[in-house]
């Protein structure tokens, strides 16, 4: 009955896996317990008794012995645990939001690290301060606010402190491309 328990999350997962943006690995830990007693001159001699009877399956714990379950996110297939250049990419996520990060990876691999100085950065922003003043004189709407176009600017400038390979890994490992 717990195989076929397991091959059904496995079926389900898969099926639904087209559905997902990532796959995690999910440590689940039962606790069983269970109280013995026995007759001893001191508490080592009971634990020993206790241990031997355990040892020739005098005691079998079963699912009547659950105690508690916890479920902890290990992480993802392969790699468990995220590099410190993964944590400090996803706090920049997290700061700018998927939307923003997303946008800010893009025009950072659209304009190159090399390209991305203060003075470039700079420069960007007070084109697109100049550029929204002349819109709004002109009546003009603009797709995207100054704020928003400063803020994937912005993004992009503190991503361009990563290596190109630990932003592909970040990529390969954390965000999600549908095609």
């Amino acid at each position: 009955m717990q195989q076929s328990s397991i091959m059904k999350d496995r079926e389900t997962s898969t099926q639904s896996k087209q559905y997902c943006s990532n796959t995690y690995s999910v440590e689940i830990t039962e606790t069983l317990q269970l109280t013995a007693e026995c007759d001893a001159d001191t508490p080592a001699e009971a634990e020993e008794i206790i241990r031997n009877r355990y040892r020739n399956e005098d005691y079998i714990l079963m699912a009547d012995n659950l105690t508690s379950v916890e479920f902890k996110i290990v992480g993802l297939p392969g790699d468990f645990r995220m590099t410190p250049h993964d944590e400090k990419i996803r706090a920049v996520e997290n700061k700018y939001g998927l939307f923003l990060f997303r946008m800010g990876l893009t025009h950072l691999m659209d304009v190159g690290i090399r390209h991305l100085s203060p003075e470039n950065i700079l420069s960007a922003v007070e084109q697109i301060q100049r550029e929204s003043q002349e819109a709004a004189e002109q009546g003009k709407f603009l797709f995207m606010t100054p704020e928003f176009q400063i803020k994937i600017i912005r993004c992009a400038e503190e991503l361009s402190a990563f290596s190109v390979w630990e932003l592909f890994s970040y990529i390969k490992k954390y965000v999600h491309v549908q095609e």
